[in-house]
């Protein structure tokens, strides 16, 4: 219902499709507290199917914020 309220036109499916969504196929690596990190290594990898890795980035993104 949240999402119907702030997205004009939503279609329905994509509202189905995000209600049954699981992240069971989803990878998420990344390094271990305490680690040495150097520049340009990323801290974390996610691997998976492009759209569930795109709907977690934002939120992988701006947790340690």
């Amino acid at each position: 219902e949240y999402l119907r309220g702030i997205i004009p036109n939503v279609e329905e499916e994509f509202l189905t499709y995000l209600k049954n969504i699981t992240l069971e196929d989803v990878k998420i690596y990344a390094a271990d507290e305490g680690n040495v990190i150097f520049p340009r290594i990323p801290l974390m990898r996610v691997e998976g199917p492009l759209i569930k890795v795109q709907l977690l980035e934002t939120t992988l993104l701006t947790l340690g914020e």
